[in-house]
């Protein structure tokens, strides 16, 4: 006996439009996360330290906005499997890796953990940092270092990194210690 193939090849096909659908939101609301990022460095860039602060408790607040509102895109009942969580620097890709998983970095991020990740386990100074981000422009006030040390320290956090932090280092920077 044979399956009615009209009927299961529309119905694949309805789903298959619907995950295409799906993916063309995420990749929208993908790309005004990363807008939303862009604005966040212009605005840190141009911004003083008290200024940054409201500005990211505001950005905080429209991100968990925006992630509660959100919905997983599968759920199971299976018990998360524990997949390496080695740190890595991968420069030909221009990104950070925790095992397989790419860590979402922005560009002046990824540049600032690149150059701890290069000078390493020596400290880098918050002076050779502004100049390694902004050479060739002029420079922001100095607490925007603090402010990409603290959100690179929190993507490496949520991204499940335990081999590798960023260390203050008193009266001389920071620095990259990573656990071989």
């Amino acid at each position: 006996m044979a399956l009615p193939s009209i009927g299961i090849e529309s119905e694949f096909s309805a789903m298959i439009e619907q995950v295409i659908r799906r993916l063309e939101t995420i990749r929208k609301e993908a790309d005004q996360a990363q807008l939303l990022l862009e604005r966040i460095d212009e605005n840190i860039a141009a911004s003083s330290l008290h200024h940054i602060e409201h500005l990211l408790q505001d950005y905080h607040n429209q991100l968990t906005e925006f992630l509660s509102a959100r919905t997983p895109l599968a759920e199971t009942n299976n018990p998360p499997t524990n997949p390496p969580t080695a740190f890595r620097m991968d420069p030909d890709a221009r990104a950070a890796r925790a095992g397989r998983r790419r860590i979402p970095l922005t560009e002046m991020e990824f540049n600032l953990l690149e150059f701890l990740w290069e000078q390493a386990p020596r400290p880098v100074s918050r002076d050779s940092l502004l100049e390694h981000l902004y050479a060739d422009v002029p420079k922001p006030s100095e607490q925007v270092i603090d402010v990409f040390i603290f959100r690179i320290r929190q993507k490496l956090s949520s991204a499940g990194v335990t081999d590798a932090t960023i260390e203050n280092v008193k009266g001389s920077g920071w620095s990259l210690e990573v656990q071989s």
